[in-house]
């Protein structure tokens, strides 16, 4: 499987090692840190910069973006053969991407240089590429230039119709990958995800720092962390033999697979001490800056369609041609009236007099394979498929964590937060009768508008607490997977259960929340300084109090509070009544300082009692509590638990083996009352059945047949 060693296309990754080698440890060399880079009309937009005056014109001339690959000086065979992807014995999947990623763009993708040109030649430049690969397109002219690309263009073409314009096909599929309509998008972006994305994503963050760090990354010590990692790159991506005919040839994609999988496992370790590496020899540099570079790495490249976009994009503006593409809305067939010739996807370019315009590049959903190709005869609307995979990632990863929730709950959790997902998607028209046919923006976005507001209530050891803990933790999995990978969801705490004068002081608004308050806290939570868009905030409004007569608090009191605190009221709650609770108007600016009709704070409550119907109807006065759901957490019992293990145990088989199956015949006691005993033994469990299989020498992408029985 290596590559000769004549190729150029082994080499190229390489290079840089080799110069490493040859260079000295005895190099003088400035205070660099790394900084924005201000953007001009001559440089690449970079976010790394050096201020090294002896070697920043030689890293300005050699930045390679992500336009460039490991292998960009290797023959084109790859990526011709691409234009028979669609015929049998063509390209496997795993060689498709490989293609699209690490070989040279199709010949017929690379723009002239227009970048003095106007803006409408720009457009009609972008859209030339789209209608000279055999698409059909339309010219948008008002309220911004926007080309439409419509979908019945997207199909597979005549067998005549290829052989005429054969030079043109190898960028056409290149382009359908861009979109997420090629013919086998699915399984390319499922070989993305799991195999290669981490791949891809760390070498993209070495040709970042081999052009703005370029003298740290020669140190030897810099160059030895990296070396073998990448020769092992070099040499599988290097492989371009594309038969999958043969018996042998299916073998060596399974080992091709398999050694990928191992390559991309290695990347956090490798990360790591890449970093280590690099503040060592130069302590102006940060962890969080380096790693905040990388996860901008990952959330441009968080699907195959965004990584094979960012690559066709970037290489345009490399060549002299600067497509400044702003957003994406896909029109479809409203629901009931089903034509596919009028769908079509509208890529809006940026309006050069519009300062407020965000210079991020243009990234797009993650979940677009599921939404332009969505099964117009089992749901209605382009997003019904995504919210349900993305309700099925937030159990999943409940899973993950160590938290079961039974049908029971899964049937009450589900519609509400079905509806906070689908708001997210569809944004500032959820709420409208004609959000069935407006326009749907493609780009990665999340944008709540239905409030989600939760009451869980149950006995002491039920979970309620371990459940708030986790569903934070899964609707972020849940939204980065499938809707914005960029978005965060973090978490504030706040006890309910403790004196009411003391509960009054910590939720008083001060002036200019400038202050440690709950209410500042929970504000500031929303955006940090690396963040480049506000995220969402759980809070998690733990141990209401029962309403039991002198008890301190009291439920009815501690509701009131939050009314009156959260609507933006100062003062004595339980003495005014206020506006929520159909008392004095509140004063006019109190809005402004409230938090009620923010949708992007979601509120979980956790309680011993059931909440009472006088405290419900004072927390439904506020719009964040309009919606809220009561539900009653029960420990997990009987045959749930045992349904709980075997799924426990095989989900963390699976991921450590990544094996095609996993059969489990489990004879042990599993059990009462808190699961989470039972989730440490798992773990135990599946740690020394990995051990084992280990030992045996098993196959990692084989079948796991265990039987535990309890002596």
């Amino acid at each position: 499987m290596a590559a000769p060693s004549s190729s150029p296309a082994a080499a190229a990754l390489t290079n840089s090692c080799a110069d490493a080698a040859a260079s000295s440890n005895d190099v003088t060399r400035p205070t660099k840190r790394l900084k924005p880079h201000e953007e001009n009309g001559e440089q690449h937009r970079g976010h790394l910069i050096s201020s090294s005056s002896s070697s920043s014109s030689l890293a300005s001339s050699r930045c390679i973006d992500s336009s460039s690959s490991p292998l960009e000086k290797s023959s084109s065979s790859a990526t011709d053969s691409d234009a028979n992807s669609d015929a049998s014995g063509g390209p496997s999947p795993i060689d498709l991407c490989i293609s699209r990623l690490f070989h040279p763009l199709p010949h017929t993708l690379i723009a002239p240089n227009n970048n003095t040109a106007a803006t409408n030649d720009k457009v009609s430049s972008f859209r030339s590429q789209w209608t000279n690969h055999g698409f059909r397109t339309t010219l948008v002219s008002s309220p911004r230039c926007a080309v439409s690309v419509y979908l019945d263009s997207c199909g597979t073409r005549p067998s005549e119709e290829k052989s005429a314009q054969v030079q043109h096909e190898a960028g056409r599929q290149f382009l359908l990958t861009c979109i997420a309509m090629h013919s086998q998008q699915m399984q390319l972006e499922h070989v993305y995800r799991s195999v290669l994305q981490k791949c891809w994503c760390f070498s993209l963050f070495l040709e970042k720092l081999a052009c703005v760090r370029e003298e740290d990354m020669r140190e030897k010590s810099v160059s030895r962390a990296v070396k073998d990692w990448k020769d092992e790159l070099t040499t599988l991506v290097g492989d371009k033999n594309c038969d999958t005919s043969s018996k042998d040839a299916t073998e060596r994609l399974k080992k091709k697979e398999t050694l990928l999988q191992q390559l991309s496992n290695k990347v956090p370790s490798v990360l790591s001490n890449l970093i280590v590496k690099l503040t060592d020899i130069d302590h102006s540099l940060r962890t969080e800056q380096l790693m905040q570079e990388y996860n901008r790495i990952e959330w441009e490249n968080s699907s195959l369609a965004n990584a094979c976009l960012q690559r066709w994009l970037s290489s345009s503006k490399a060549n002299g041609c600067h497509y400044d593409l702003d957003q994406v809305y896909f029109k479809f067939s409203p629901p009931g009236r089903y034509l596919p010739k009028y769908e079509r996807i509208t890529i809006y370019f940026k309006d050069e007099n519009d300062e407020e315009r965000s210079s991020n590049k243009l990234v797009l959903i993650p979940s677009l394979t599921q939404i332009l190709n969505r099964d117009t005869t089992k749901v209605s609307h382009p997003i019904d498929t995504v919210v349900q995979h993305m309700i099925q990632t937030t159990w999943d990863t409940l899973l993950h964590n160590g938290y079961y929730v039974d049908q029971t709950r899964k049937d009450q959790l589900a519609p509400s937060l079905s509806k906070f997902y689908t708001s997210g998607l569809i944004g500032e028209t959820a709420n409208s009768n004609a959000n069935n046919v407006m326009p749907l923006l493609l780009n990665a976005h999340f944008t709540p508008t239905y409030p989600l507001s939760l009451y869980l209530y149950g006995l002491a050891g039920s979970g309620k607490s371990s459940l708030t803990r986790s569903l934070f933790v899964a609707m972020n999995t849940a939204i980065a997977r499938h809707s914005d990978p960029e978005l965060l969801v973090r978490f504030v705490k706040q006890n309910l259960n403790k004196p009411y004068g003391t509960l009054e002081l910590e939720l008083e608004l001060r002036p200019n929340n400038n202050d440690y308050s709950v209410m500042s806290i929970i504000q500031g939570r929303r955006m940090r300084l690396t963040q480049s868009k506000p995220g969402l905030v759980v809070v998690g409004l733990e141990e209401m109090p029962s309403n039991v007569e002198g008890s301190d608090p009291r439920q009815c009191d501690v509701s009131s509070l939050l009314s009156y605190r959260f609507s933006g009221r100062k003062g004595d709650s339980k003495s005014g009544g206020g506006a929520v609770l159909g008392g004095t108007a509140a004063p006019r600016n109190s809005s402004k300082r409230g938090i009620s009709g923010d949708a992007t704070i979601i509120t979980i409550f956790t309680s011993n009692y059931e909440l009472e119907p006088s405290s419900l109807e004072t927390l439904s006065k506020l719009e964040m509590f309009q919606n809220l759901c009561a539900v009653r957490v029960e420990a997990v019992s009987g045959r749930d638990r045992h349904s709980f293990a075997l799924s426990y145990l095989a989900q963390r088989l699976k991921e450590t083996k990544r094996c095609n199956t996993v059969t489990i015949s489990l004879d042990i006691d599993c059990g009462e009352g808190d699961t989470r005993p039972l989730v440490r033994y798992l773990r135990m469990l599946s740690f020394y059945i990995c051990a084992l299989l280990k030992q045996q020498q098993h196959s990692d992408t084989g079948d796991i047949n265990v039987s535990l029985t309890q002596m």
